[in-house]
């Protein structure tokens, strides 16, 4: 081969290390058509053939070049190993090459050493590598080549102390030339380093010098991945696609995109088909951009129908290009398993796809525990278990094959035998370290057998500790996602949700600090892959349950665009109307939830809402007559892990519906009857998980009878270790307060909390009843005990800075505040300062804060940006009171800011678009009324149409631009405006008064 040829040479070497076997020998056999006599590539076709187990025809192609001197040593090696690997090995034939390898190896040219470090390196023996690669360096005089290998050896080291001086052998290797395979690894290099920036302008050097070698815009596309620039990620697939049609990682990041990003199902289910199939013709397919493209559509886009599309190329891709490389297919397809959700389509075709991997290696345990995995995240614990047990037969020391079982075990209820197994696995834990999976498993067996919010939770917290660890370091891609596993995430958000609040927090109240952990699983899942519904879903929840009602309608709305046709969002959108008081929208939820999908109507959860509803606002003989109809089916002993489907009611469920029928006889004035349906509760719960939401829900009974001592006595039965017990302290707090006006003893209350269940959250309860019964000053004592403890917690900070407000001192409360702002990652506190200044009318100090926070580094993540936009407004609001002449300016720059939160949020997190266009709206508003004020009517009306192209709908900017025609005399425009108005509920007295004066 010529010098000139190196982009060859690395392109099959590209394909070695990626395990492309199939690619490796295409390429081979490409090289050979130009240079037909090369031994070096005739042993990588040999090569090519071995590592897809077709041994025998290895062993007949390498004894042809065996004696070549520049492959000898090489060859002989991939003997060894090929007769090794043999069904029956051949003793003497392994006895004469070790012979003839130890003759050769000291008489062997430089060229044999440096291709048996290839050789080795390849076939991941790296230190036999390092030390034949030192030996031809030795020899050759320090070639250039050698270093680049020496520092591909180092380079892909597990030691990081090694992998750092890689780059020197690189260096060395890739001094005035523009060797491809050294230029590769600087590259890799960078990229290990997070220097994208760096790594990019070599991957620019390798395309201009070689345009046609792929390998470089594959290691591109993968860059701008890493850098969160899916645009550009996407538009180098397709660029690959166009040069190789059939791309094995285009066609999975396609795939990948559609169904984190996009949401389109069947494109990506068509991409994950064609990575499939690549894998079994031709090189004019390259997987790389079939698997990214893939990818894209799954975690960027949402459109399942191109994501199904984009599934099945991908599919056919590695089917096509690969055709027999198992593990090559199960490495390509694991990402698009985790990001496939419950997409019905997409499952059926990974699955089967998986299944056909599995058949193609049926000794190959690790694929049939990754089915059993695939089916228990989908909840198919029966498969799931079938599965895992074959993975137990194939290796019967398979730790995630075992661990798969226990988790079935623990789903259908076998609790005994999985804690027996369990402390057997945490035995062997100790040696081998812990996984995240087992500590996981741990906390749902210890939530399973009731014992203890504290316990569960803190195997929980570990459990996600261990997981985010393991991803440290990796940039965003295919094995970041896969590591990700955004289903395992939920599964683990969920079972924190059996132990928060089962309703949204009140306004006032302090957030449930495991509500906040559920946030902090989730953000990252929901940043990656924002067009999964699972994580969404669960996130609404969250914002819901944390009394965030509008942010949990952002969110549902996001699911409703992926999928319309779900009942569970559809509920829960309901749930959040009824939450908000508004009745008819919450009917209109429901309708509109069984107009796309007609089996909403069969969901016990849509009878209970509409019952809910009902009973909120005052029809409760109604009320109680569709409770009693739901109650009047079975109630049914669920299988664990099974997903409830049909009529039947779930326990937890049936529970809900009693307590709420008990309610509403309560308020009905049928207490005799209200009694009996909470004794029939208590009677068919005993014992049961249930039984202490009863023992809660039948306090209200008893007030409502004026027997506070026996609803005290239900309270004080509550223990630490039970889930509702801070629900109890708190409500017999609430009794001590308003029902006996015992101060001491509502104190006592939040003190025993505090004992119970030391930590910040309880400790802020505490202050915040202090503040309640207005004794700031120990208020004040007990969040500086708290403060002191944890110095990073914004919210105790803040906590203090509105008591010593109270408390009038408000020299200590901004001494505080501007404390807090020294704490790194306490920008935001700086709003409450300037708030306070401005109380204070020292808008000079507030400019200065504002401005102050505003002048760090550019801000480029999320919630410093939007922190910022809150910044500018407060400031325009300072200028408002003293500097006028600065207020459209400054009013400027948060749109501008807003205008890139707008920008960017679609691709990176399309939940919040409503909530984000609504502070867009919002801006435009403040346009408006500063332009209404300097009586410019003009800009005043171009400002609040700008309001209402972000916030079409919103009556309050209509009625100011009815306001605004009236002023300018446009009776016409008035009129049209107000006539609109006139037909919504809320803005009819406002509206009409306007008409009035016109």
């Amino acid at each position: 081969m010529s010098s000139n040829d190196s982009s060859l040479m690395a392109g099959i070497i590209y394909y070695s290390q990626e395990k492309y076997f199939h690619h490796v020998q295409q390429a081979a056999v490409a090289g050979l058509e130009k240079f037909s006599n090369d031994p070096v590539l005739h042993f990588f076709k040999a090569y090519g053939v071995l590592r897809e187990e077709r041994i025998q025809d290895a062993i007949s192609d390498l004894e042809s070049i065996r004696n070549h001197p520049d492959t000898s040593l090489c060859s002989i090696m991939a003997l060894l190993y090929a007769h090794k690997s043999c069904e029956t090995i051949d003793r003497e034939a392994i006895q004469e090459l070790e012979s003839s390898l130890k003759e050769i190896r000291r008489t062997a040219p430089e060229t044999a050493l440096y291709y048996a470090s290839l050789f080795l390196w390849l076939m991941g023996y790296h230190d036999k590598a390092k030390e034949y690669i030192d030996h031809f360096l030795k020899v050759s005089h320090s070639s250039r080549e050698g270093y680049v290998l020496k520092g591909w050896v180092e380079l892909t080291s597990d030691k990081p102390h090694i992998v750092k001086k890689s780059i020197k052998y690189l260096e060395q290797g890739i001094q005035d030339t523009k060797d491809v395979l050294g230029l590769m690894g600087k590259a890799t290099y960078l990229m290990m380093q997070q220097n994208y920036s760096g790594a990019l302008e070599v991957v620019n050097q390798i395309t201009l010098a070689s345009r046609n070698f792929l390998p470089a815009l594959i290691l591109k596309m993968r860059l701008f991945l890493a850098r969160q620039d899916w645009e550009q990620a996407i538009e180098t697939g397709h660029r690959i696609l166009e040069k190789d049609e059939s791309n094995i990682d285009a066609c999975q990041l396609l795939a990948v995109h559609e169904l984190a990003r996009e949401g389109n199902m069947t494109i990506a289910a068509d991409h994950v088909r064609n990575l499939i199939k690549v894998i079994l013709e031709k090189d004019e397919s390259n997987i790389d951009a079939c698997q990214l493209l893939a990818v894209h559509e799954l975690a960027r886009e949402g459109n399942m129908t191109i994501a199904a599309d984009h599934v099945r190329n991908l599919i056919k891709v590695l089917e096509m290009r690969e055709p027999q490389n198992p593990s090559l297919h199960l490495k390509k397809i694991i990402v698009i398993n985790r990001l496939c959700g419950n997409h019905q389509v997409i499952l059926q075709l990974v699955s089967s796809f998986t299944e056909r991997i599995f058949m193609a290696s049926p000794s190959c345990a690790p694929v049939a525990t990754e089915l059993g995995y695939l089916f228990i995240l989908q909840n198919q614990v029966k498969e799931a278990f079938l599965w895992y047990s074959e993975a137990m037969k194939l290796d019967e020391n398979s730790m995630a094959a075992l661990t798969g079982i226990i988790w079935c075990q623990i789903l259908k209820g076998h609790l005994e035998e999985a804690e027996h197994q369990l402390e057997f696995l945490k035995e062997v834990q100790q040696s081998l370290g812990k996984s995240e999976l087992l500590v996981f498993l741990q906390a749902l067996l210890a939530s399973k057998k009731h014992k203890g919010e504290q316990e569960a939770t803190a195997l929980l917290k570990e459990a996600v500790e261990l997981h985010f660890s393991s991803m440290q370091g990796l940039p965003l891609g295919p094995e970041y996602l896969e590591q990700l596993d955004p289903l395992f995430l939920v599964c683990i958000a969920k079972e924190y949700l059996h132990f928060c609040p089962k309703q949204p927090r009140a306004p006032g109240q302090i957030l449930s600090p495991l509500l906040k952990q559920v946030t902090v699983i989730l953000s990252p899942v929901v940043k990656a892959v924002p067009a999964m519904m699972e994580p969404l879903f669960v996130m609404a929840q969250v914002k819901y349950l944390s009394g965030e009602l509008e942010n949990a309608q952002s969110v549902l709305q996001r699911c409703l665009e992926l999928d319309p046709t779900s009942a569970d969002t559809h509920l829960l959108m309901s749930q959040i109307h009824l939450a908000q008081g508004n009745f008819a929208m919450c009917s209109h939820s429901l309708e509109l939830g069984v107009s796309h999908n007609f089996q909403v109507r069969d969901h016990p959860l849509y009878h209970f809402i509409k019952a809910r509803a009902l009973n909120k606002s005052g029809d409760h003989p109604e009320a109680i007559k569709t409770l009693k109809m739901i109650m009047k089916l079975p109630t049914v002993k669920v299988e664990e892990g099974k997903k409830f489907r049909g009529s039947p009611l779930p326990p937890r469920e049936r529970v809900s519906i009693l307590l709420e029928l008990a309610d509403a006889l309560r308020l009905n004035g049928e207490l005799h009857e209200a009694t009996k349906v909470m004794q029939d509760a208590i009677n068919e719960f005993s014992g049961t998980s249930e039984e202490i939401r009863i023992t809660i829900a039948n306090v209200d009974l008893a007030l409502s009878k004026g027997n506070v001592d026996m609803a005290l006595s239900m309270l004080r039965n509550v223990t630490p270790k039970q889930p509702c017990y801070m629900e109890a302290k708190e409500k017999m707090a609430s009794i001590y307060l308003h029902t006996c006006k015992d101060i001491r003893l509502y104190i006592g209350c939040y003190r025993e909390l505090c004992e119970h269940l030391p930590g910040p959250h309880t400790s802020l309860l505490l202050g915040d009843a202090f503040m309640n019964i207005q004794e700031p000053e120990k208020a004040l004592e007990v969040y500086d005990e708290a403060y002191r403890k944890n110095p990073h917690d914004a919210s105790l900070v803040s906590r203090i800075g509105q008591a010593y407000v109270k408390t009038h001192q408000y020299a200590k409360a901004i001494n505080y505040y501007e404390a807090a702002q020294k704490i790194s990652g306490q920008d935001f506190l700086c709003c409450d300062l300037a708030e306070l200044l401005m109380k204070l009318k020292k808008f000079n100090k507030a400019e200065k804060v504002l401005k102050q926070a505003l002048g760090r580094d550019f801000a480029k993540d999320f919630p410093s940006m939007m922190n910022d936009v809150k910044c500018l407004l407060l400031l325009a609001k300072v200028y408002k009171n003293y500097k006028k002449e600065d207020v459209v300016d400054t009013l400027n720059k948060a749109l501008d800011l807003q205008s890139r939160i707008l920008k960017r949020i679609p691709l990176e997190q399309p939940e919040m678009i409503p909530s984000q266009k609504q502070m867009a709206a919002f801006i435009c508003i403040q346009f408006g009324e500063h332009y209404l004020a300097e009586k410019e009517y003009a800009k005043a009306v171009r400002s609040y149409k700008d309001a209402l192209s972000y916030s079409p709908i919103d009556n309050k900017v209509l009625l100011e631009l009815a306001h605004l025609y009236l002023l300018q005399g446009h009776l016409d425009l008035c009129e049209q405006h107000c006539t609109t108005l006139l037909q919504t509920e809320k803005t009819q007295e406002s509206a009409s008064v306007t008409i009035f004066r016109y």
